[in-house]
């Protein structure tokens, strides 16, 4: 969920279409009780 408090995290690199990275970050934000 985003609110006022929600940071924004980049993945660079190309190609990406074969990244998980935004599931394992959304993964350890919600661990680390991070917005």
């Amino acid at each position: 969920m985003v609110s006022g408090f929600t940071q924004v995290v980049a993945v660079i690199g190309h190609p990406i279409t074969q990244v998980k990275s935004p599931e394992n970050f959304n993964r350890f934000f919600a661990d680390q009780q991070m917005d």
